[in-house]
């Protein structure tokens, strides 16, 4: 079994990166649809001071998302370009999350590092993975989106994800985001998923 984290400061989906780098923290106020975005390093995102701001944010109406993958130094954007190291292999269940965790332990896929619990019925699935690339990992994400039915939108390497311990407020009731972490120590590679398959494309018709 996992470790449930319903409020966490500084959860497993945002690790420091080896030799600098950071990720995109990313707000934006359903209501009035105010937007903020900064790029920051891990460490910077994990202090007392960013923290509270955060907070303070989220608790005025803002949902908080923050990227998946980590970013190069001294970005200002998310763009594909600035992608520095793939950290995850990411799918968003959006409607019926446990039939696809189901669905995932009936097949040969590992089990996700961690889940976390977006919304009622809604899941973000983590893999920590290592020797990935940007057309790599998104080739495998369109792959297991059309196999277990998860979001095909969601599945660039720029996406960004939300953080456990603060509300989603996209809906008319606000709902606390937790996490389960699962197991986090371990880094799965290309080989401990399956090949993707490619999709037919018909020959353009002759006339």
């Amino acid at each position: 079994p996992g470790r449930s984290a319903a409020a966490c400061s500084g959860p497993s989906v945002v690790r420091r990166s080896p030799g600098g780098g950071g990720v995109a923290v990313f707000l934006r106020c359903c209501r009035s649809g105010r937007w903020a975005q900064r790029v920051r390093p891990v460490q910077q995102i994990q202090s007392a001071k960013f923290q509270a701001w955060l907070r303070a944010e989220n608790a005025a109406g803002a949902n908080v998302y923050v990227s998946v993958n980590t970013l190069a130094p001294d970005q200002r954007s998310r763009r594909r370009d600035s992608v520095r190291e793939i950290r995850h292999v990411f799918l968003d269940a959006d409607s019926a999350a446990q039939e696809v965790l189901d669905a995932i332990e009936a097949t040969a896929l590992p089990s996700p590092s961690y889940v976390m619990r977006s919304s009622p019925g809604r899941a973000h699935l983590f893999w920590r993975v290592s020797r990935f690339t940007s057309d790599t990992v998104e080739v495998l994400e369109r792959h297991l989106a059309r196999k277990l039915g998860t979001d095909p939108a969601a599945t660039a390497c720029t996406q960004v994800t939300r953080l456990p311990g603060f509300v989603n407020h996209k809906r008319a009731t606000p709902f606390l985001v937790s996490i389960e972490y699962r197991d986090t120590n371990r880094l799965y590679e290309p080989v401990d998923f399956p090949t993707p398959t490619p999709r037919f494309v018909p020959p353009p018709l002759t006339v």
